[in-house]
């Protein structure tokens, strides 16, 4: 995958922090929200991004945003969609958000559930297997 660099990205004609024009070259587009919104089924995006749920309502902001962890079963969900979505690459995209309500390290309230539910499927993931 190559594209060039945005225009928003350039100053005084020339791309930002190099000293050339240059095409960038990755392994994959990621974009991010799959903690509060979920699996990009998106098939530009084609890096499978997973995310366990997401609050932004604590902050008092108009608008906050809720998306509801369902005891693991969202995220489990994303997972899943993950190993079906035949993508090369996956991305955790949070572990240790607490303030946004998304982390999936080891917590009193959730235990290990997240840990043991990422290594699950991860294992499924790199051994090319799909959802179980």
């Amino acid at each position: 995958m190559a594209w060039h660099r945005s225009s928003s990205a350039r100053r005084n004609g020339r791309a930002k922090n190099v000293d050339h024009d240059e095409l960038i070259h990755a392994d994959g587009l990621y974009a991010w929200g799959a903690a509060p919104f979920g699996f990009a089924e998106d098939p530009r995006v084609t890096i499978a991004q997973v995310g366990p749920g997401f609050s932004s309502v604590q902050f008092g902001r108009p608008n906050g945003i809720f998306t509801d962890r369902q005891d693991g079963r969202y995220y489990e969900d994303q997972l899943r969609k993950a190993l079906a979505s035949g993508r090369q690459i996956m991305a955790v995209e949070t572990w240790n958000e607490l303030g946004e309500a998304s982390g999936i390290l080891e917590t009193v309230e959730y235990g290990r559930q997240y840990i043991d539910l990422t290594r699950r499927y991860a294992e499924r993931f790199k051994a090319g297997l799909g959802p179980p």
